[in-house]
C-alpha cells in the first residue's frame, strides 16, 4: 500500500499521470489493472487509486455492511 500525498498535474487532456515509481511497482504487482474513485469523505476531497483486485474485495466487504453509521458516502 502507498501512503501520502502526491501532488499531480493534470494534462490539457483531463488526464493524469502516475509516477514512474509507482507505476512500475503496480504493473508488477497488480498486472496494472487499476479502479479511480472519488474518496468516501466529503470534508477532504480526495481521489483513490486501487489495484482491481482489492477493490473486489471493497466491493464484496461493502456488499455485507449495513450503511448504518456511515457519513458522507450517499449524498
Amino acid at each position: 500500500m502507498f501512503r501520502g500525498r502526491n501532488f499531480l498535474k493534470i494534462d490539457a487532456k483531463g488526464r493524469v499521470s502516475i509516477p514512474a515509481r509507482f507505476r512500475e511497482t503496480l504493473n508488477v504487482l497488480h498486472d496494472g489493472r487499476l479502479v479511480l474513485s472519488q474518496g468516501f469523505f466529503t470534508e477532504f476531497p480526495h481521489l483513490l487509486l486501487v489495484p482491481l483486485d482489492v477493490w473486489e474485495g471493497f466491493e464484496a466487504d461493502f456488499g455485507t455492511r449495513t450503511l448504518q453509521g456511515v457519513r458522507g458516502v450517499w449524498r
